[in-house]
C-alpha cells in the first residue's frame, strides 16, 4: 500500500490536468472602445467643489456712522442688548458664515415689547418619519405694523415672500425657535457686522440699498436692454459670447456690460467699470478709499477674500438673482465697481 500511495497522487492529478484542459478559460472582462481591460482610462473621482470664499464681513479699522444697538459672540449665550447684559435661552450660532439667533433675544434687541414672537405650531402625521425635533414651522414678529415671517428657507415681509440664503427660521432639539440674524435684521432695516478674528457680531441700525443704488452711467441691470447699452454708450469694441451659457458681454473702453436673455430681450445683467470716470448713485468712484465705501454703504457687507470684493446685496425674492453692487479693492483702494441683479464672477 505505501508504494501505491505516490503511484495514485501521479494518476490523479494527470486526470485533474486532463479535465481542465477540456474547460474553456473564463472570459475576459469587455473593454471600452475595443481596448485591452489594462488599458481602460478610468477617470479619477471629481474632488468636491470647496465652499465660496465668502465672509460675512472682513475686519476693519474703519467704522461707519451706524450705531449698534446689540452685541453677541458666536457660540455664546451671553449678549448685550441696549447697553445691559443679558443671557439667552441658548447661543448665538454660525453654520456656513450663516449666523442664527434665539428668535425671542432678536425679537427684544429691535425694541418688540416683552421679546414678543409667534410660533406657527406644526403637526406630525401618525406615519411622519423625519425629524420630530420641529416644533413649528414658522416664527414672527410684528414692529410698527410691519410683520415678518420665517418659515424654513422662506421669509415673508407683509405678504411678500423672499428666499434668503440658508434657513429663515429653525427649531433646535432643545426646541429654541431661531432665525436667520442678517435676513430679518434687514427685513427690519437692520445691518449685521460680524468680526471672523474675535467671534463679536453687532446688529447696527441699517443704511438699506435703494433702487438707485444700482443705476451706473444711467443705465440699469433688469430694467435696462441692448438697445439702451447702444444708445447710451454706442458700439462695443469687443463682444464675447457666451450664449451657450445664457449671457454675453459687450466690452467698452470704460464698461463690461453683461447681457442675458429675459422675456426675449437682452437684458443687462451687471455693470462693471475699472474707470474713475463714472460714480455710484453714493458718489464712490475708482480711485476712491474703502473705507468712504464702508461709510457710504455701511458695514453690512460681504467679503470675498479670492476677488477681494466688498460686496452689498438687497432683500430680493430670490437669493440666486440677489441684487448687488460690489466694490474691488487693491490694498485700500477701489479698482472696480459692479452693479447687477445676477451674480456671474
Amino acid at each position: 500500500m505505501n508504494r501505491l500511495g505516490p503511484l495514485l497522487l501521479v494518476i490523479l492529478c494527470i486526470v485533474g490536468a486532463l479535465g481542465c484542459a477540456g474547460e474553456k478559460p473564463p472570459a475576459e472582462p469587455a473593454s471600452a472602445g475595443g481596448l485591452p481591460p489594462q488599458q481602460i482610462s478610468v477617470p479619477a473621482p471629481a474632488k468636491p467643489k470647496p465652499p465660496e470664499p465668502w465672509e460675512n464681513n472682513k475686519p476693519t479699522k474703519t467704522r461707519s456712522a451706524q450705531q449698534a444697538i446689540a452685541t453677541f459672540r458666536v457660540d455664546s449665550a451671553d449678549c448685550v442688548i441696549g447697553g445691559k447684559p443679558v443671557t439667552m435661552a441658548a447661543p448665538l450660532r454660525a453654520d456656513d458664515f450663516i449666523l442664527y439667533l434665539p428668535a425671542r433675544a432678536f425679537a427684544q434687541a429691535i425694541g418688540i415689547p416683552g421679546g414678543e414672537i409667534t410660533l406657527g405650531k406644526k403637526t406630525f402625521p401618525d406615519d411622519y418619519l423625519g425629524d420630530k425635533n420641529r416644533q413649528f414651522d414658522s416664527v414672527a414678529m410684528t414692529r410698527g405694523g410691519l410683520t415678518v415671517t420665517g418659515a424654513w428657507l422662506i421669509m415673508t415681509i407683509d405678504g411678500k415672500k423672499y428666499e434668503v440664503p440658508g434657513k429663515a427660521a429653525y427649531c433646535d432639539p432643545a426646541d429654541v425657535p431661531y432665525i436667520g440674524l442678517r435676513a430679518f435684521g434687514r427685513a427690519f432695516g437692520y445691518d449685521t457686522y460680524w468680526d471672523p478674528d474675535s467671534g463679536t457680531v453687532e446688529l447696527l441700525t441699517g443704511l438699506p440699498l435703494a433702487e438707485d443704488d444700482l443705476l451706473l452711467a444711467s443705465l440699469k441691470p433688469e430694467r435696462d436692454d441692448n438697445n439702451k447699452v447702444s444708445l447710451v454708450l454706442g458700439t462695443p469694441t469687443t463682444v464675447k459670447d457666451y450664449r451657450a451659457n445664457g449671457h454675453h458681454d459687450l466690452i467698452y473702453p470704460d464698461f463690461t456690460i453683461r447681457l442675458g436673455r429675459e422675456n426675449e430681450k437682452n437684458q443687462i445683467l451687471s455693470i462693471t467699470t475699472t474707470s474713475p470716470k463714472y460714480q455710484t448713485h453714493r458718489g464712490i468712484t475708482v480711485g476712491n478709499d474703502i473705507a468712504a465705501v464702508i461709510e457710504r454703504y455701511g458695514m453690512g457687507y460681504y467679503f470675498n477674500k479670492k476677488q477681494s470684493c466688498y460686496y452689498y446685496t438687497f432683500l430680493t425674492t430670490h437669493v440666486d438673482h440677489e441684487k448687488f453692487v460690489a466694490f474691488v479693492a487693491q490694498g485700500d483702494k477701489v479698482v472696480q465697481i459692479k452693479v447687477g441683479d445676477y451674480w456671474i464672477p
